[in-house]
Order: structure tokens, then sequence, then C-alpha cells
């Protein structure tokens, strides 16, 4: 498992879903997501129900840029 932290954004949720799907097959648990551009409001709370229901195992944190 790689313990770095890769950050991903997105604009919909059928891209979100690719950029995880990816990340877990390279073996990449823990993401980052900014709440910026598209993923805010929301939008980003879907994005946080839709990941706890579907990748519970990734460690995710949404965090705002300046």
């Amino acid at each position: 498992m790689i313990n770095n932290r890769v950050e991903i954004s997105f604009k919909d949720f059928d891209q979100l879903k690719k950029k995880l799907d990816f990340c877990i097959k390279k073996k990449i648990y823990n993401i980052n997501i900014p709440c910026k551009g598209n993923i805010k409001k929301e939008f980003l709370e879907e994005v946080v129900k839709f990941i706890g229901v579907k990748y519970k195992n990734l460690d995710v944190i949404y965090h705002y840029s300046f």
C-alpha cells in the first residue's frame, strides 16, 4: 500500500468514479479532494455521501484551497 496522498479533481460523478477506481487499482487509498471549482456546495455534499457509501476503504480528506 502506498501511503502518499493524491489530490484529485473531477467534473462529475462518472469522472470521480473513474479516478477513484484508478487509485484503488494502483493501491492509492489516501485521497485529497479540494473544495473548489465545480466541487462545492450541493455537489460536494453529494460527493461526500457517495464516497462514504461506495468507497468506505478510502481515507479521504476534503479541504479548501486558498
